[in-house]
């Protein structure tokens, strides 16, 4: 990744530490059937990626990515306690809650879905569902009635709607290329008593789909989309005076160096408002890219950097700061955030959970901690809680953080149109975001690359815009 700070100065980063292969330890027996998928992940740390609290046991659900395993800890303990972790699939990436207890759990390179429940025993039991869905589930949601599941899988390009009674998949949807954060909107929420929805960011796509749900929990095509400059990273809906879809981003308008430096490449929060008067077909107000109402997070005092994630507690909008490694809290009905605060938390958090006390919590991936945030009074670090291995003293890992952090470009300013940034703000866990970059005072524009192999793949150059071959030879 090319950085270039507020100076016009450029630094040429090549994060061989984030992407080369480490050695990985000697297969499971269960692995023999997955030869084909990595396993050069398994280097001893857990990177918890995604969180889910279920009010129905009380217990928060922690995915533990490259442990193979999700951690099931008791939050309303002083201090919070782990309870276990357990063996789950490969890769676990998305979480949702289940009626009754226990926890839905989506894998990035195992098929299916599974099932973690309280064994009745004083453990936990695991069960396959869904056995013919394909791997690589990027987000989870539940319906409000509990009966269905939605599944976002990049191999569908869409959303998979299953019964949870017996993992039937009643319909696959298709809603844009590469969908991952989902989020049910019950009715209510919606001005006119409208709803339910779902929410579906579309990654690469750059799109969020909104699709009425039936009364059986199936999906109906999307009555509006919403096609952005970048990826939604996280989508929440607030109640208030003018209730708003909030899609957390990293720009609204196109990222430009028509003078040399980096512009626009801001990471914040376009509020689209949701009213009753709008004309059929239209859920949100949506005046078009480039004319939205955008909240820049990255040019304030204390700026939040990266928000991958988004959740509401009562009446606070919790949103982290991947690559400030903290967590901002505003009220909801701020319309423009003004009177945010951002707390210190571990290194790149990359989820954010309400406990029903009050409290936040958020998965810090890159420290293998969960740091419990307290609303209650003076806003502050409660406890934090070790889930992996912390310590990070190889050069590979020291570049895996400054990968993801401003560190690596620390000299970047956010003045004017320029931004603040990390190479992970184009390049989404190494790969890609499915943007055109300018360079050159914008004479050509090239396809984001993926870094992964980067160790050993030549620097090869690719333009977005070049037709065929023969052409890009040219």
């Amino acid at each position: 990744m090319t950085a270039v700070n507020g100076r016009g100065t450029a630094a040429v980063v090549v994060a061989t530490a984030l992407l080369a292969a480490s050695a990985a330890p000697a297969p499971r027996a269960d692995e023999a059937a997955l030869e084909f998928q990595p396993n050069d992940y398994h280097d001893g740390h857990a990177r918890p990626r995604a969180l889910a609290f279920n009010p129905d046991d009380g217990r928060l659900y922690v995915a533990l990515s490259t442990a193979d395993q999700v951690a099931v800890v008791d939050p309303l303990a002083s201090p919070p306690r782990l309870l276990a972790k357990v063996d789950a699939c490969r890769f676990p990436d998305a979480l949702a809650p289940l009626p009754k207890g226990g926890v839905l759990v989506g894998c990035r390179f195992t098929p299916g879905l599974r099932r973690l429940t309280d064994d009745g025993v004083g453990g936990f039991a695991v069960s396959l569902i869904a056995a013919e869905l394909p791997a690589g589930a990027r987000g989870l949601a539940v319906s409000p009635d509990g009966k269905v599941a939605y599944v976002a899988s990049p191999p569908l390009r869409g959303v998979a709607v299953l019964a949870l009674t017996d993992g039937r998949i009643l319909q696959t949807l298709p809603t844009g290329i590469s969908p991952r954060a989902l989020r049910v909107v019950p009715r209510g929420i919606w001005p006119g008593g409208r709803g339910p929805f779902l929410a579906v960011s579309n990654f690469i796509d750059h799109a969020v789909t909104l699709h009425p749900v039936d009364a059986d929990g199936r999906l109906a095509p999307p009555v509006q989309t919403i096609r952005t400059a970048a990826p939604v990273l996280d989508l929440v809906p607030t109640a208030g005076g003018v209730p708003h879809l909030w899609l957390f981003t990293h720009e609204d308008r196109p990222v430009s160096r028509a003078r040399g430096p980096v512009e626009g490449l801001d990471g914040g929060a376009i509020r689209l408002s949701m009213r009753a008067d709008l004309p059929a077909g239209r859920l949100v107000d949506d005046p078009g890219q480039g004319h939205r109402p955008f909240v820049n997070l990255s040019d304030r005092d204390e700026p939040a950097v990266e928000p991958d994630a988004a959740t509401t507690a009562g009446g606070t909008l919790a949103v982290v700061g991947a690559g400030s490694d903290n967590l901002l809290l505003a009220r909801g009905d701020d319309d423009e955030l003004g009177d945010a605060i951002t707390i210190p938390v571990g290194a790149n958090p990359s989820a954010v959970a309400a406990l029903p006390d009050g409290r936040l919590v958020t998965a810090d991936r890159l420290s293998d901690t969960l740091t419990f945030v307290s609303t209650d009074g003076p806003a502050g670090v409660e406890a934090t809680l070790v889930v992996g291995a912390p310590a990070r003293p190889s050069p590979a890992e020291r570049g895996e953080l400054l990968f993801y952090s401003r560190a690596l470009v620390r000299n970047n300013v956010a003045t004017g149109p320029l931004s603040l940034y990390t190479c992970a703000a184009c390049h989404d866990d190494g790969h890609i975001d499915g943007r055109l970059h300018p360079a050159k005072q914008n004479k050509f524009f090239s396809t984001t690359l993926t870094c992964r192999g980067i160790g050993t793949t030549a620097p090869y150059l690719r333009l977005g815009n070049q037709t065929t071959v023969d052409v890009f030879a040219d």
